[in-house]
């Protein structure tokens, strides 16, 4: 036994010294220029992208990067796993994160520049089964300066919002998940509250945006500050207005509630699906009714929808079924148009470029004070502000829609239209929900741990058909996956979505552009590391000084050679693993 204890500890002491030395290599590794090139790549392209957010998550053998994008995500790329660790270590380092401590999540703040702008990275790593997970939320300082005409309200709700805010007294409850927008919705009250004469004071967690003129506490709760304790000093500041970032327990509702009755005007968010559940919300954290009813002037529910690309906006032809369930919403006797994308290089061929909130606006007025009372039912709050022209968000989805904006899809999407059925809600499923199948899998292959080897992808670029199925011919008789492009915006659209491991284009024809297609595929990181054999007119002595000003990775001349093409093609993707 003594033995095998201190072999035990033998090895447990030499793990230890190989790990300080890991620490020590990746150390080194961060500052050299290919990994600070490579991270400063990533978060430059994620700006010019206008990403939300950077996700970099280790797998077995490699690491996937992903961008969100108007709130989507998208794999940007695919690259080896000994890249992984110095990559993380180079983002810890400008976040004044530990390197050192890899088995223990950590946040970090870092500040940027990128051409003019300055930009926020909030960082947070943690530890998963195959390395680190870094998340970076990317906030642009200058979105503190957004207002309310900015966020899509219609010209009722805008002028019925900017009522409430002006009152010297109660309470405003934005409501929606999570990403729906409503942080920015408070801050641009606060722009338009913050003056001299008033003393405006918010507890918040995370401080996303600093807003100058407002005195703004980060919570901590190490050292005390909660969203409760923080509320509770701050009201001995003698504040005016106070927003607090969310009200998550009783006990911040409690003195939120109290605060809006004692002569301050109160902002704060709720996670709720609706404006009328926010009540009912109220309610579940222990609030009196009488306290909703006397301190709470109104609730805003919000969603944010893609807009369509101005670009490629072309008319949505809906079907019979998807215009009849949308009647009730419509004018009588008018066609309506509505619009899609249909998906260019602008908008990296989703149809969408940008954001737009659709909401809903439920004032407590003095009609609806009564119904807030012991036994509250959300459905009878519901009709009886319906009664006094409260719009549900579906609504002005529609309109935002009809104008333009954005699809009936994204609506759909975000935002279900109801129909009321006797004492109860129908929700309406969206005409655009695709039905899956179950597939039927063999009890072997269930418990078949084996993963079949993805085929190489290669994409063919030609205007030539006849070009296009010889080099589909050899390169398919090697087990080759063929996609096929005859221009330069199909070429675009393909990579983009398939995202091939190479491609082979043409230098000279009128429509490929071999020179500008590669100059585009090199402008972004989704694309750039996609090895690409140009082919060129044979017997052009300035064709190697062509293809390399061009970034293409070789070149072949023409007429093409099926063996040396094949062994150009292997040596490039042999390089590439």
């Amino acid at each position: 036994m003594n033995g095998s204890s201190a072999i035990d500890s033998a090895i447990q002491v030499l793990q230890d010294k190989k790990e300080e030395e890991e620490i020590e290599d990746i150390k080194s590794l961060t500052e050299r220029p290919p990994v600070v090139r490579f991270v400063n790549e990533i978060l430059a392209d994620a700006i010019k992208l206008k990403a939300s957010d950077i996700h970099i998550e280790p797998q077995k053998t490699s690491a996937i990067i992903r961008y969100r994008v108007d709130g989507f995500l998208r794999d940007v790329m695919q690259v080896d796993r000994h890249v992984h660790a110095p990559t993380v270590s180079r983002i810890k380092v400008i976040s004044r994160m530990d390197i050192s401590v890899r088995r223990k999540p950590q946040d970090g703040r870092c500040r940027i520049k990128h051409g003019e702008d300055h930009y926020d990275l909030r960082v947070s790593t943690i530890p998963t089964s195959y390395g680190e997970k870094v998340t970076l939320r990317i906030l642009n300082p200058e979105s503190a300066r957004i207002n309310l005409g900015s966020l899509g309200f219609s010209d009722k709700t805008l002028a019925s919002l900017e009522e409430v805010i002006a009152m010297p007294q109660g309470m405003l409850l934005v409501t929606g998940p999570t990403g729906s927008g409503k942080s920015s919705t408070l801050c641009a009250c606060l722009n338009q509250l913050n003056t001299r004469q008033v003393n405006i004071v918010t507890v918040e967690d995370p401080v996303e945006f600093e807003i100058k003129g407002v005195n703004q506490v980060q919570i901590n709760p190490l050292a005390g500050i909660t969203f409760a304790s923080g509320l509770r000093s701050i009201l001995r500041q003698d504040p005016d207005i106070v927003m607090v970032g969310e009200i998550r327990d009783a006990e911040t509702a409690s003195i939120a509630t109290q605060a809006a009755q004692t002569g301050h005007f109160v902002l704060s968010t709720l996670h709720t699906n609706d404006a009328p559940s926010a009540v009912s919300r109220l309610l579940d954290l222990g609030v009196e009714p009488f306290l909703i009813a006397a301190s709470l002037q109104a609730v805003l529910g919000q969603r944010l929808v893609r807009k369509i690309c101005t670009r490629c906006k072309a008319p949505d032809p809906l079907t019979s079924s998807t215009l009849k369930r949308l009647e009730p919403y419509l004018s009588a006797g008018k066609t309506p148009v509505f619009w899609k994308g249909m998906g260019c290089e602008a908008c990296q061929y989703t149809g969408y470029t940008g954001r737009t909130g659709i909401l809903e606006m439920l004032r407590i007025t003095a009609g609806l004070r009564p119904k807030i009372e012991p036994g509250f039912s959300v459905l009878t709050l519901k009709k009886a502000a319906d009664r006094e022209g409260f719009e549900p968000m579906f609504h002005d989805g529609i309109r935002k829609a009809l104008e333009g904006l954005t699809t009936v899809e994204e609506v759909f999407r975000v935002s279900p239209a109801e129909l009321e059925s006797g004492a109860e809600s129908e929700v309406i499923v969206s005409p655009f929900a695709q039905e899956t199948s179950e597939e039927i899998v063999s009890p072997d292959l269930q418990s078949s741990s084996v993963t079949l080897p993805r085929p190489k992808k290669i994409l063919v670029a030609n205007n030539s058909e006849m070009t296009r199925r010889v080099l589909r011919g050899v390169l398919e008789e090697e087990g080759i996956l063929v996609l096929e492009a005859k221009n330069s915006a199909e070429a675009l659209k393909l990579i983009l979505k398939e995202a091939p491991d190479l491609m082979v284009t043409d230098f000279t024809e009128r429509e490929i552009e071999g020179f500008s297609l590669v100059e585009k595929l090199r402008s972004q990181l989704s694309t750039r590391y996609i090895p690409v054999i140009l082919l060129t007119p044979g017997g052009d002595e300035g064709s190697e000084a062509k293809w390399s000003d061009a970034g293409a990775d070789d070149y072949l001349a023409k007429p093409v050679d099926a063996n040396r093409l094949l062994v150009h093609i292997h040596q490039l993707l042999n390089w590439q693993v």
